[in-house]
């Protein structure tokens, strides 16, 4: 994993547990920064972020407004979007905090297991 302006791959020949994918290894994703992915059940783009508190959250980064795609401020500590200006909080549930967007981003299953690799699913 790296930080926002990269991309995991989703490796489908990759082992998966219970339907999980793997997504990669979280050790090199710093706190409070975030990878991009892509979410292998709907093939949207997606963000996981490494909170300031060390807790791992998933959202997909599609816009909730008019579908573009968002990133992660760590300056903020919010997802905002590009196009408009809709700005997430990514700590609490990607709740909106400026419009125009009027819905949450889609919170997403991340699992990190005990050798710091990231599954989703």
């Amino acid at each position: 994993l790296a930080n926002t302006g990269s991309t995991l791959a989703a490796n489908p020949q990759a082992p998966a547990t219970g339907g999980q994918t793997l997504l990669g290894s979280v050790k090199s994703l710093a706190v409070n920064s975030a990878a991009q992915y892509t979410d292998p059940t709907s093939g949207d783009p997606a963000l996981l972020i490494h909170l300031p508190d060390g807790k791992f959250v998933a959202y997909d980064a599609v816009c909730t407004h008019a579908g573009c795609t968002v990133q992660y401020d760590p300056t903020q500590q919010q997802l905002v979007c590009p196009c408009h200006g809709a700005a997430f909080d990514a700590a609490h549930a990607a709740a909106v905090v400026n419009g125009p967007a009027q819905s949450p981003l889609a919170t997403l299953k991340v699992k990190i297991d005990a050798k710091g690799n990231a599954y989703a699913g």
